[in-house]
């Protein structure tokens, strides 16, 4: 999202693979959800892309009861 701001053409190639070596733990579903929501969150606030972040909350918490 960064370098599309920023003017650069952003292009996929499916031939090419990328693997991070070491570091990653296994994580139980329930904690990678809830990563993967907070992550999302922050990136949808850093960019100001959430017209409603008020709104959203109470939703998103109620999905993930």
């Amino acid at each position: 999202m960064k370098l599309r701001r920023r003017g650069w053409k952003v292009e996929v190639d499916p031939a090419i693979e990328v693997f991070h070596v070491g570091g990653g733990t296994p994580q139980l579903r329930r904690h990678r959800v809830l990563n993967f929501y907070k992550s999302r969150w922050r990136l949808l606030r850093k960019y100001e892309l959430m017209s409603s972040p008020r709104l959203a909350r109470p939703f998103i918490l109620a999905r993930l009861a």
